[in-house]
């Protein structure tokens, strides 16, 4: 005579939805729409079935659920050198708002060096459990084929990027906003002859940054000069501000990103100017605050956890028509900047 097992010799076995239904005392169709996360369950009932289910060892299938809703819930992500400070407030924002939605998130790394990759990717996203991709430019001017891109059917595409493309819609920090932010208030602070340490040529950011803070200083009728090209690091910096430190008439220095003016505050320092009283200096991305107890550097932050909750809002909407979206970020005014009005 058979004997109905217990329920830590079911856990012991694989358990069922049946199994789950029976010791929570509710049909099979209850205990699926639990499964399913289903709304229409009270909640009473609903706390009953995941007890059940928690008790036997219960886990619903990835694959069952993705055949009845025809969609994975969850997102791939396309983004190389995952430790920089922006693309982990990007992660971060892209986490954040994808565990709000129950999605799960899958990182595919692309090569940092890799030219024409885009389409690489997106068919590699294509075969693995996603609804969707991200893919996050990182700034890298630009991509063989991105432009040219277009996503397929059956895999909707969204973009971190700062420039307009005709099928995806792109998000991302406003790079031209934060150098026109930085000239302005180094201008009001009395600023007249200023110089810019650049980022490399092949960067969108380094590139829009260039064009915004030029065109300000044109439109401002102010001194232009051709910005010293650094490569993001504080080495970098250091070489831009030996040379910007023979100019006895600037007053200030707007480095394209916070490595680079460490750089150059070091450079003015060893060649007798002094930071603030002699040369004014700000930087771009806010990151010395995360490995400096007090830092003195004026600097301007981007808001990235917004672009990566918003790529990611987008990435799973229904409708993705081709659109540009542009975050503002905001100047963390520190001693770094003098006055001189």
């Amino acid at each position: 005579m058979g004997t109905t097992p217990s329920p830590s010799a079911r856990k012991r076995s694989s358990a069922s939805l049946i199994d789950v239904a029976r010791l929570a005392g509710v049909s099979a169709q209850t205990a699926s729409r639990v499964a399913n996360d289903s709304p229409s369950v009270k909640p009473e009932t609903r706390e009953r079935v995941v007890k059940a289910m928690q008790e036997l060892g219960y886990h619903p299938s990835f694959a069952g659920r993705s055949l009845r809703l025809s969609r994975y819930q969850a997102v791939g992500l396309a983004m190389s050198n995952i430790i920089s400070s922006g693309n982990v407030r990007r992660l971060s924002g892209i986490l954040d708002a994808a565990a709000a939605q129950g999605y799960a998130v899958t990182l595919v790394q692309p090569r940092e060096d890799a030219t024409g990759e885009i389409s690489d990717i997106a068919r590699r996203m294509a075969s693995l459990p996603v609804d969707a991709m991200i893919y996050n430019l990182n700034r890298t001017y630009l991509i063989d084929d991105f432009l040219a891109f277009k996503p397929g059917p059956s895999l909707r595409c969204v973009a971190i990027a700062s420039i307009e493309h005709p099928s995806l819609a792109c998000i991302d920090a406003d790079q031209a906003a934060c150098a026109r932010t930085i000239a302005k208030y180094l201008l009001n602070h009395g600023h007249h002859h200023m110089r810019m340490v650049g980022g490399p040529v092949n960067s969108i950011a380094a590139r829009q940054r260039e064009e915004a803070w030029l065109d300000f200083l044109k439109e401002e009728g102010l001194p232009t000069a051709e910005p010293v090209r650094g490569d993001w690091s504080a080495e970098s910096g250091y070489e831009a501000g030996l040379r910007i430190a023979e100019d006895p008439a600037v007053t200030a220095v707007f480095a394209a990103n916070d490595n680079m003016a460490a750089g150059v505050i070091e450079a003015l320092r060893d060649k007798g100017r002094r930071v603030p009283d002699d040369v004014s200096v700000v930087g771009v991305d806010n990151s010395l605050s995360q490995s400096i107890a007090k830092p003195q550097l004026t600097s301007y932050a981007f808001d990235d956890r917004t672009v990566g909750k918003l790529a990611f809002e987008a990435a799973v909407r229904p409708e993705n028509t081709p659109s540009l979206t542009l975050v503002p970020g905001r100047l963390v005014e520190r001693s770094s900047v003098r006055d001189i009005r």
